[in-house]
């Protein structure tokens, strides 16, 4: 079954209200939740298992480092209404949780209080400029 494409206008309403029930906005949604939560998982097997042994040069947290630049490149380049940041923030921090020595909950808590923390920042300090045609 071929799903019909959107037109502009369908586009721009969706794009302005941030909420679309169609199978095209839900299936983007889900393909990039499955990427972030793989991408997330490769990111910790790195991490785990190659930079482990960096430790002397990068200090103790060296396995932490690119799971928590990651989720907060991802708050920084994402717009501050929508949630694929906090989302992000949660496969990062349960990856982290499930590889760390901590009880479980301890990086979800921090990553999620820096994806709301940048998510907040923009939100309410920063204003960002859009070139728009005229």
């Amino acid at each position: 079954m071929r799903i019909a494409q959107p037109s502009r206008a369908h586009k721009a309403l969706c794009a302005s209200v941030g909420v679309c029930e169609c199978a095209h906005a839900n299936s983007l949604a889900m393909k990039r939740l499955i990427l972030i939560f793989f991408g997330f998982y490769f990111l910790t097997l790195i991490q785990t298992s190659f930079l482990i042994h960096f430790k002397a040069l990068f200090g103790w947290q060296a396995g932490f480092g690119l799971i928590l630049i990651a989720v907060i490149l991802i708050n920084l380049f994402e717009s501050p209404s929508k949630n694929g940041g906090i989302f992000s923030a949660l496969f990062g921090g349960f990856f982290l949780d499930i590889f760390s020595e901590n009880f479980i909950g301890f990086w979800i808590l921090i990553s999620i209080a820096i994806a709301l923390f940048i998510k907040f920042i923009f939100k309410k300090y920063v204003r960002i400029p859009i070139l728009r045609r005229v």
